[in-house]
């Protein structure tokens, strides 16, 4: 292995230079190094930021969703190593600045540089949270923009990964994510934590492809069950009652009256509480009926 890589590194650079914007071959350099990260962890070691580095410059010029997922591979391979906690958070706010501005912008970025965005934060989440959590600002400027892409966009993949990651960071990574408890639970306290109830509701009951219901059900449950707790019951029941609010549902026949609106923001908040199971079947109901798929005697039984 190690005469091999002697002999990959310099080719990596030739590469770069030859292919600089040819995206086919230098995305499957990238998946190669990714790969060799993963697999041939403390071979690559001694070279791994002198081969992101090179990465790194390359996505300056060509925003090539590759690019990020080299530095996914790393996060993954490395991103425990205290020694590189200063780099990993130094590479992430990188890639965050070179990436958000485009996000918004018609025609900024592909499809698949967003999807590869948020599935390298999810990646950082997990593997290296130090990085991408401690910025407040930087932290919400990422949520702000995946949760624009889960409720937005046309592309199943984009709005698939960015609803992932908003789970993931809303459901601490399943514990993993417990030391980062205060800043989390501040930026989803913020009026952001209500945005994205407004947002992922609207999404599942409006605009989201059939494929992408049960990942918006279950960041919804993730949201609604990790925050609904702890004195902010009645904040938690504001953002709900709201977002189940308005003529959009009462005209496609979910709700006739008031008392049915209450009805259904209690069993919402009710099975959000006791039964993951049961919260997402009775959201996937719920976005049948808006799509006129089934009646709102299918929500019947959830309020029994």
């Amino acid at each position: 292995a190690d005469g091999f890589l002697q002999a990959l590194y310099p080719v990596v650079g030739e590469v770069l230079s030859r292919f600089q914007d040819k995206e086919e071959p230098i995305c499957r350099l990238f998946d190669l190094l990714g790969k060799l990260f993963i697999n041939l962890k403390d071979s690559v070691a001694p070279q791994v930021e002198s081969l992101l580095q090179a990465a790194t410059d390359h996505y300056r010029a060509h925003h090539f969703p590759g690019t990020l997922a080299v530095c996914a591979a790393a996060a993954e391979a490395y991103g425990k190593a205290p020694a590189l906690a200063g780099y990993f958070a130094q590479l992430w706010r990188f890639l965050a600045a070179e990436t958000l501005p485009l996000l918004p912008a018609p025609g900024g970025a592909s499809a698949a540089l967003v999807a590869a965005y948020f599935d390298t934060a999810y990646r950082f989440l997990l593997f290296v949270p130090g990085a991408i959590i401690p910025d407040s600002a930087q932290l919400e400027s990422i949520c702000e923009a995946a949760l624009a892409t889960a409720s937005t966009s046309q592309d199943k993949e984009a709005a698939r990964s960015a609803t992932v990651f908003l789970n993931q960071l809303f459901a601490r990574c399943d514990g993993l994510l417990a030391p980062f408890k205060p800043q989390i639970d501040a930026l989803v306290t913020s009026p952001f934590g209500e945005r994205a109830t407004l947002r992922l509701v609207q999404a599942l009951t409006e605009s989201a492809h059939p494929h992408l219901r049960p990942n918006l059900a279950t960041c919804l449950y993730a949201l609604v069950h990790n925050f609904c707790e702890n004195g902010r019951e009645d904040l938690c029941y504001q953002w709900v009652e709201r977002a189940l609010a308005g003529e959009a549902l009462a005209a496609k026949g979910v709700y006739a009256d008031a008392a049915g609106h209450r009805r259904l923001t209690d069993c919402f908040l009710g099975l959000a509480r006791i039964s993951r199971p049961r919260f997402k079947a009775m959201l996937m109901d719920l976005a049948k009926i808006c799509a006129r798929e089934a009646t709102a005697d299918a929500l019947v039984g959830y309020f029994i």
